[in-house]
């Protein structure tokens, strides 16, 4: 009895192990200290007349952001940099996440790109997109 519950312990935590190695390539919340993946925490928020897209980019300067439209597809990109420890002697731990970004959000039909306005303030970017006019949603009746 006794050497069954320790085999399947050991099977137990083999499959954790295994369940482990599968998140390994899934981006972190800001990646790691050491660069990688990094995944913002992005909000999208609808009211009567626009859409709009808050996403937390602390520490990435209004240049290195980047804002594509293509089709129906708003792809936001950058890159937040590690300042060279070589220049600041005393590092005790490296808490804060470094590398690019990349995310991409399909837009509904009823957005007026050519009227979009993006800002960046107190790390937060946000994207404002006017809805089109016109009615967008539109009832069908069933016979």
């Amino acid at each position: 009895m006794e050497m069954s519950l320790w085999k399947s312990l050991a099977n137990l935590d083999r499959a954790a192990n295994r369940m482990g190695s599968v998140f390994d390539d899934v981006p972190e919340p800001w990646g790691s200290a050491h660069g990688g993946a990094i995944l913002p925490a992005a909000d999208m928020h609808e009211d009567a007349m626009t859409y709009t897209l808050s996403m937390d980019v602390p520490g990435i300067d209004a240049s290195e952001l980047h804002v594509e439209v293509d089709g129906q597809i708003l792809t936001v990109r950058g890159e937040r940099k590690l300042e060279k420890a070589e220049e600041r002697e005393g590092y005790r731990a490296i808490e804060r996440r470094y590398g690019s970004f990349r995310r991409s959000f399909t837009l509904p039909n009823n957005v007026d790109i050519s009227k979009a306005k993006a800002k960046r303030k107190n790390g937060v970017l946000m994207l404002t997109m006017p809805k089109t006019g016109g009615e967008t949603v539109r009832e069908i009746p069933v016979n």
